[in-house]
């Protein structure tokens, strides 16, 4: 059983599962009720198929699922690593990339230097064998955007920080940043992820920052609440 695209039944039930990380821990730890979860997922699954499915067909893709997932520990170190977490948000944040050159690192790397940054302002500079990225504030960027213009190849505008710090032993595991990923995605929330231990950040759009932030704020609620952690 697929749809016009060629997605299976399991196929979609598996997506939908995995883009809410605290039902797909539940199920990997055995303390979801398949049939309740199959009632949860019925309207979704029959959209996206485009026809009509009984309950016990779903069931029985949870359960087929569910014993893929296995690694109950695993999923028990994710809610854990969640729960143990904290989110905070920046607007007015411009993310940018440049070409590597000397005129350019020079003066991206003076302006980083100066001493009149406030506390807790973000900054930070990525370099490749090519380019320069950088974010910090669309201020900052306006200091350095006419004289570099010839270099620059991407720049956002009205963009926020969404930043969430782990704990640190997570980034010695695996699927932290898909489960927070994949849960962005499914709100329709466009982003970009850069990863810097304990922080792991998300550039989103200011129109999308406030719906984030309340995205992966209810993930940390969530994980505590199953870790049995006070909010």
């Amino acid at each position: 059983m697929a749809n016009e695209n060629g997605a299976s039944l399991a196929e979609i039930v598996r997506q939908e599962i995995s883009s809410t990380p605290y039902i797909k821990a539940a199920l990997s730890d055995g303390v979801i009720n398949y049939s309740a979860l199959a009632r949860r997922l019925m309207p979704v699954v029959q959209k996206r198929l485009g026809k009509k499915v009984n309950e016990e067909s779903i069931v029985v893709s949870i359960k087929r699922y569910a014993d893929e997932l296995g690694g109950k520990e695993k999923a028990k170190n994710i809610m854990e690593y969640f729960a143990g977490s904290e989110v905070n948000l920046q607007d007015n944040i411009c993310y940018a990339k440049f070409r590597k050159n000397d005129r350019t690192l020079s003066k991206i790397e003076k302006i980083f230097a100066e001493e009149d940054w406030n506390v807790g302002e973000t900054r930070m500079m990525i370099e490749s064998p090519d380019q320069i990225a950088t974010i910090l504030k669309e201020t900052r960027f306006q200091e350095i955007k006419e004289e570099l213009k010839d270099d620059t190849l991407y720049f956002t505008n009205h963009s926020s920080i969404l930043t969430a710090r782990m704990p640190l032993e997570s980034f010695n595991d695996y699927g932290i940043i898909a489960e927070m990923s994949s849960l962005l995605a499914k709100n329709g929330i466009s982003i970009h992820v850069i990863s810097s231990p304990p922080d792991i950040h998300f550039i989103v759009s200011e129109d999308d920052a406030e719906k984030a932030h309340h995205t992966i704020r209810e993930l940390i609620l969530s994980a505590k609440k199953a870790t049995g952690q006070k909010g």
